[in-house]
């Protein structure tokens, strides 16, 4: 009977070179790959690489040649941590050409076009129950008709999610309901030929509470990103509190707005803390001692903890949302207001946003509130330009430094790593600004009036 070989001669693809070498067969992975990646990088080496095959995932650094089922004539590929798969090498310029145009990273595919066609018929649904309303029928036309159209949404909603397992089309339609919903619930508060849109305290309210169960009953439905629904359903009670204060009391829109907007980002850092609790994860223990530690050691099921972290990530992502939500609706009421305080307070909260998103990584949560810090900039602006002829010259500066500085985040970012030293600037630059938020908020409120009053 032959002995296995003691060696493996393989060759090893690197981003800019390929060597035929021989591997012992008793050496690991971890041993191997600092050696080969002097040989192709030479000092040009960074640090973290893998190796292992091109239709596979690398090989585990304590795995030796034997283990990972290496053999003669294999060829494996070097890539440095992060940086993908080395380039294909090509021998026709033809094939590499037709090759390069039929990945599927270049191509259109059927998912976008899903994608694309959902998000348009969610966005023309939402357009249809605005219309409605715009057109101001004479009561209560206008609550038949956008109500008919939210129930009918999310009837089929239900429909696709359950019955066909379709969640996403599930999702797009009952989002598409939202506005009908809104609309139907605040036409009960709006008297004949009046403008839907320049609604009471009383009219808003109704609207909130409507679309608020309208969501919960959506969540239910569609059982897919209850996260989306949940937030949003919890800025429309939110909404409704407003409203009521506000109906109650006879204060200003702009001044319930402002409170609402400056205690949601106060009290943002509290959300992950709650999403804990909401997912039920257990809370560690730091032990005073060895023998504490030993007799506190209880084993716990990786499957069950990995579902309650799911469920505190989508728990966190529905509080997010909420808070953006709270903040852009802020940022509309404030922008209506023909007070320079309003309108910093809510260009500020959509740049606190902005820069709070840095602090959650997912994609999904940071999305929520760089979508939100955009909105209550965006909002803020056309007020600030019709409302304040003479901050437009400042208004247009502030508008061409956010580009700059978004641009040159954009191209530098993926270049190289975040400097310490400008992630530790924003932190404290994040603290000035959510502070600043509080006296702004006061202006509003007019409290600064009100002392000038009592001072005399």
């Amino acid at each position: 009977m032959t002995a296995p070989a003691p060696v493996r001669r393989v060759t090893v693809v690197a981003p800019t070179a390929r060597v035929d070498v021989s591997l012992p067969q008793q050496s690991t992975v971890a041993e191997l790959v600092p050696i080969l990646v002097r040989m192709t990088a030479g000092e040009r080496a960074g640090t973290g690489w893998t190796l292992g095959r091109l239709d596979g995932a690398a090989f585990t650094m304590s795995a030796t040649v034997a283990d990972a089922g290496i053999r003669d004539g294999e060829l494996l590929y070097l890539n440095a941590l992060g940086g993908g798969p080395a380039p294909l090498l090509f021998d026709d310029v033809v094939d590499a050409i037709a090759s390069t145009a039929a990945r599927p990273q270049s191509r259109w595919r059927p998912a976008l076009t899903r994608a694309v066609g959902l998000a348009g018929g969610s966005i023309a649904l939402a357009g249809i129950g605005v219309l409605v309303a715009a057109v101001r029928p004479r009561w209560p036309m206008t609550t038949l008709i956008d109500g008919l159209l939210a129930l009918v949404l999310l009837a089929a909603a239900a429909l696709l999610a359950r019955g066909s397992g379709d969640t996403w089309a599930g999702t797009a339609l009952a989002f598409g309901g939202v506005p009908a919903a809104f609309f139907a619930g605040s036409g009960l508060g709006v008297s004949d030929g009046a403008n839907p849109f320049a609604m009471w305290a009383t009219s808003l309210a109704m609207g909130c509470a409507v679309l608020a169960g309208y969501l919960i009953l959506a969540a239910a439905a569609v059982v897919a990103r209850l996260a989306w629904f949940i937030g949003v359903a919890v800025a429309a009670v939110v909404g409704l509190v407003a409203s009521l204060i506000t109906a109650g009391t006879g204060a200003p829109p702009a001044s319930v707005a402002a409170v609402i907007s400056a205690v949601a980002l106060a009290t943002s850092p509290l959300l992950p803390v709650t999403a804990l609790r909401l997912g039920r994860l257990p809370q560690p223990r730091v032990p005073v001692d060895v023998a504490a530690f030993r007799r506190d050691e209880t084993p716990t099921l990786g499957p069950e903890v990995a579902a309650r972290t799911r469920d505190a990530s989508q728990a966190l992502g529905g509080l997010l949302v909420a808070v953006a939500a709270m903040v852009v609706a802020a940022a509309f009421v404030l922008s209506w207001s023909h007070s320079a305080w309003a309108w910093g307070l809510a260009a500020l909260s959509g740049f606190a946003m902005l820069l709070r998103a840095r602090a959650y990584p997912s994609a999904a949560q940071r999305a929520a509130f760089v979508a939100g810090g955009f909105g209550a900039l965006a909002l803020v602006t056309p007020g600030l330009v019709i409302g304040a002829p003479d901050l437009r010259p400042l208004l247009i500066a502030g508008v061409v430094l956010l580009a700059v500085v978004c641009l040159t985040y954009g191209v530098r970012a993926p270049l190289q790593q975040p400097s310490p030293y400008w992630a530790g600037l924003l932190n404290v630059l994040e603290v000035l600004v959510v502070v600043s938020l509080v006296p702004l908020a006061a202006g509003v409120l007019g409290l600064y009036a009100k002392a000038r009053g009592l001072a005399g």
